[in-house]
């Protein structure tokens, strides 16, 4: 299984430039179905510790092009997520003197990244890019990614339709400039620039519960229950994004049950965790899949197989 990564901000958070509809449309339906497509193809077929990287990777080879289109697909939007932030200041250091180097200024490169955005017929990606300390911008088509290319990239911006029509209709010119002007995380891109210049490891998509796993604290596991508890209460659909939550939240917490990990300790006792996980895995396996979960043309239409 590979997770569905939370949003590093809240849905508001990119607004008035993205708003909150287009975020929850774009990242609970449309990254959701491409993970969802994924972890149903891979059962049984991977195993279970393949990285999305790896399976990127192997896909085409296995001819296995709807297995590839989804796996690009929710890595390239993993990927964009972190290359937004609600408050990012001008490039610096190496990336700033590359930028200069090589398009005059900041606004030479934003020129290059918008027209080849603004440019690209059709769906896809695009991108500012790595190779050897040398900066490219390039676009690529549909559920392309960057994953088996040399290049590392620094930032994407998806120009799929789904990615602006609700704020910008059919202007996507206007959503590339606003996105570069306000979004654009050059942080996160200089942390990428320093992993093309080998001082560092680059992004990664993040594994099943790594993420809580980071910052399993006494409260996260807490809150980590609570959200299961909730979801458990509700009539989750299979197949949603909330289905997958529920799953996610439960494997994490069977992991520090089994790893018996210090801060699963410090809470067992008094909350009870053994007894709540137990029945929390009990009421999933017995419940039975719901109907699956029929997602519309209007969310889900430029889903491809």
């Amino acid at each position: 299984m590979i997770p569905l990564p939370d949003l590093p901000y809240p849905y508001n958070a990119l607004e008035p430039v993205v708003s909150e509809a287009t975020m929850r449309l774009h990242h609970d339906k449309h990254h959701a179905k491409y993970v969802q497509v994924v972890n149903e193809l891979i059962v049984g077929q991977w195993h279970p510790s393949a990285s999305l990287e790896e399976i990127i990777r192997q896909a085409p080879a296995a001819g296995d092009s709807k297995l590839f289109n989804n796996a690009a697909q929710a890595w390239n939007h993993a990927f964009f997520w972190r290359c937004m932030a609600p408050r990012s200041g001008p490039p610096k250091g190496p990336l700033a003197e590359a930028i200069i180097a090589q398009f005059g200024e900041l606004a030479g490169l934003r020129k290059a990244f918008a027209e080849e955005g603004a440019a690209h017929f059709g769906s896809g990606w695009v991108w500012l890019g790595a190779e050897d300390g040398r900066l490219t911008v390039f676009s690529t088509h549909d559920g392309e990614t960057v994953v088996s290319r040399e290049v590392v990239p620094l930032l994407v911006c998806d120009v799929w339709e789904h990615a602006y029509y609700l704020d910008y209709h059919n202007d996507r010119a206007a959503f590339l400039g606003a996105w570069w002007d306000h979004l654009a995380n050059w942080e996160f891109a200089e942390s990428q620039f320093v992993a093309d210049r080998g001082q560092a490891v680059g992004w990664r998509y993040p594994r099943l519960g790594e993420g809580l796993r980071d910052r399993a604290s006494p409260a996260a596991l807490e809150a980590a229950v609570d959200e299961m508890t909730s979801l458990l209460d509700t009539r989750v659909e299979s197949g949603s994004v909330q289905d997958h939550r529920l799953r996610e939240l439960l494997d994490v917490l069977t992991a520090a049950r089994e790893h018996r990990t210090p801060e699963y300790e410090a809470m067992r006792a008094v909350k009870d965790l053994d007894g709540r996980i137990r029945d929390a895995e009990k009421r999933v396996h017995s419940r039975g899949d719901h109907a699956d979960h029929h997602w519309s043309p209007l969310l889900g239409g430029d889903v491809r197989p």
